[in-house]
């Protein structure tokens, strides 16, 4: 039994991890995408408004931040860095639900289907190809401590 526990603490720790990166993810990838949108509107509509002091550096910087933003959001491949995340929470989520449902078996059954079951989790985490900070890590761990800990056993 104490393969699966652990194996099912490790599931906890990645699916917590990877939602607190993505939770501090989404806003920065709405700001580039959003910023990017607001920045070049604000640009051309400084331009057309020719009454302003400096209407050409206050649209060449508006442009310039527009572009930044949407660059730094493309080349850093955020949408797809957050999709392998969302990817993975779900696929962590199932196997969470799978060990779970382990536990209920018998004796022998638990052992092979065990087995499949850890070797799932070793060949999630050495396939994912996006990884949360090291602080999501430390968060995590505090979290599924504190879980583990404050609830009584079943």
């Amino acid at each position: 039994m104490l393969a699966l526990e652990r194996a099912e603490w490790e599931c906890r720790r990645e699916v917590i991890a990877y939602g607190e990166w993505l939770g501090f993810l989404r806003p920065l990838g709405w700001l580039c995408l959003s910023g990017g949108v607001i920045f070049s509107s604000a640009a051309g509509v400084s331009v057309i408004w020719t009454t302003a002091t400096h209407e050409k550096i206050i649209s060449a910087s508006l442009a310039f931040t527009a572009s930044a933003l949407t660059g730094l959001h493309g080349t850093l491949k955020c949408d797809s860095h957050q999709a392998e995340c969302r990817r993975m929470i779900q696929a962590l989520k199932s196997l969470l639900a799978e060990l779970a449902l382990c536990k209920t078996l018998a004796s022998s059954e638990q052992s092979k289907k065990r087995d499949k079951l850890v070797a799932k989790l070793v060949n999630l985490i050495d396939a994912v190809k996006a990884s949360p900070a090291d602080w999501c890590y430390r968060r995590a761990d505090r979290l599924n401590y504190d879980d583990r800990f404050s609830k009584p056993s079943r």
